[in-house]
């Protein structure tokens, strides 16, 4: 008799992993099996998951088939093939998108390493501001204040 994920414990689920350590931590396999929601009476989700990644070779292959094609792996009828031709497609279109070149912040060392290079041979201290999003994308990087060789003066407004 075949496991269900509620029987695995919850740091190999891949919902509840997902959750945990955040998306981009998950396998292909894992992922895919979110998609596909069940598996079958002889197949854990993730077992059909990697059965059909295993037989098609990546991701990119999948995309290439169509829905009867999918349809040949026992679980998966119409709907979850659709489900991952979707999911598959809109990666697809995400990869297209042009899209600014936004680094993420994770700590002040990544705030040092966008403008180090360049104010590393300035002549003169530069106070900069760097202004992020909601997510720590940087949306932008602007100078306040050029002072002298060593201080920068900087005036707030309250």
């Amino acid at each position: 008799m075949k496991k269900t994920m509620k029987q695995f414990p919850k740091e190999l689920q891949p919902r509840e992993r997902g959750y945990e350590y955040g998306i981009e931590s998950l396998t292909n396999t894992e992922l895919l099996a979110i998609i596909l929601r069940t598996g079958t009476k002889d197949l854990s989700v993730i077992d059909l998951a990697q059965k059909i990644l295993l037989g098609e070779g990546s991701l990119g292959d999948i995309l290439e088939l169509g829905v009867e094609e999918l349809k040949r792996y026992e679980g998966v009828g119409q709907v979850k093939a659709i489900s991952i031709l979707a999911s598959l497609e809109l990666g697809k279109r995400m990869s297209k998108e042009k899209k600014p070149d936004r680094p993420i912040i994770h700590s002040p060392g990544d705030a040092a390493h966008i403008v180090m290079e360049e104010m590393k041979r300035l002549r003169k201290e530069n106070f900069r501001m760097m202004a992020l999003n909601t997510k720590n994308h940087v949306v932008a990087v602007e100078t306040i204040s050029v002072g002298n060789l060593n201080s920068s003066i900087v005036q707030t407004h309250a």
